[in-house]
């Protein structure tokens, strides 16, 4: 308990920071985010997916959002409107549990709550916390999952190295050094024990 009142106390205003993007993420995504200024080729995720390494791999074939998130399109709740017509998505997920350990691990809870558009996990601490973030991060899975175009591919962690030819071809990649050079899979930091 005493850890979390020092935490509030050197940081008293960045559950309003996190919580204000939570907000504007949940209403006015189509206003912040304009169609014509995203490239053509996106790759979204949950954050703790994996995502940063297959971002650098294919910025080397094709040009991508940005993947240290400068553009911030990475860890989008959903899609704009009119993005699922106009963009070829890729959107990488992994099982809420793992995505919460991961992101704990890098003390990144609250800033990528306000990125799912959870305001109430600005405000909780502990098991809540975990629980109504994991139940974000599961409606960021089911958005995606419920789109239904050939201009999006739905792609789980642990298939990454399985699907490697269907990635080069679903994002029209030619270059066989994409599937000779693809980086080798490392073992995960934050594991389920």
């Amino acid at each position: 308990m005493k850890s979390r009142i020092i935490a509030t106390a050197k940081t008293p205003f960045r559950p309003f920071k996190h919580g204000a993007v939570a907000v504007s993420r949940q209403i006015m995504l189509d206003l912040l985010f304009s169609e014509d200024k995203a490239p053509h080729n996106l790759i979204i995720s949950t954050r703790g997916a994996g995502t940063t390494f297959l971002m650098k791999h294919l910025a080397q074939f094709i040009h991508t959002n940005d993947p240290f998130e400068g553009d911030r399109i990475k860890h989008l709740p959903r899609l704009p409107g009119g993005w699922l017509k106009s963009r070829r998505i890729l959107y990488v997920y992994s099982e809420p549990e793992l995505v919460f350990l991961s992101i704990k691990r890098r003390s990144w809870v609250h800033m990528h709550a306000g990125e799912l558009g959870c305001l109430t996990c600005q405000f909780t601490w502990g098991r809540l916390r975990q629980m109504l973030f994991e139940r974000a991060v599961r409606k960021q899975i089911n958005q995606f999952h419920a789109y239904q175009s050939d201009n999006i591919m739905l792609l789980a962690y642990d298939d990454i190295w399985d699907k490697v030819e269907e990635i080069s071809t679903f994002f029209k990649i030619n270059d066989e050094r994409f599937v000779c050079e693809f980086p080798a899979r490392r073992p995960r930091k934050s594991p389920l024990n």
